[in-house]
């Protein structure tokens, strides 16, 4: 996990749930944990909408085709939200990310993984 203002790496034990709507839409629900590069713990969760047209499905659901699909002909948006205890990231809690899966471009068709990229917007405290 390698981020701008965090970096670390994905602890085992998190989960990945996806309920599939009768209309196709999936519905994802992941939680990990996280351990950065300075030893700090953070759990990190995020949910979305995959919407993908009927006639990818089963290309979709196969492990290796799924990466030969154009990215642009579904759709896929997620929220990642944060906790921590550690006081060097307790800026985390106070931001909602939106997020979108875009192609990475740099590897050709049977080697591309879909890249994350996130935008975050900073909540307003009532704190003084």
């Amino acid at each position: 996990m390698k981020a701008k203002r965090l970096r670390g790496e994905v602890l085992a034990g998190g989960g990945d749930w996806v309920l599939v709507r009768s209309g196709g839409a999936m519905a994802r629900d992941v939680r990990l944990t996280l351990r950065t590069d300075d030893g700090a713990v953070v759990h990190m969760t995020y949910g979305g909408r995959w919407i993908t047209p009927s006639e990818l499905r089963v290309d979709m659901a196969d492990p290796v085709r799924r990466y030969q699909v154009d990215p642009a002909r579904y759709h896929f948006r997620t929220n990642l939200l944060f906790e921590t205890g550690a006081g060097q990231y307790a800026w985390l809690k106070d931001i909602v990310c939106i997020g979108a899966e875009l192609p990475d471009r740099r590897r050709d068709c049977l080697q591309r993984k879909l890249l994350d990229e996130a935008w975050f917007m900073r909540c307003r405290s009532n704190v003084a």
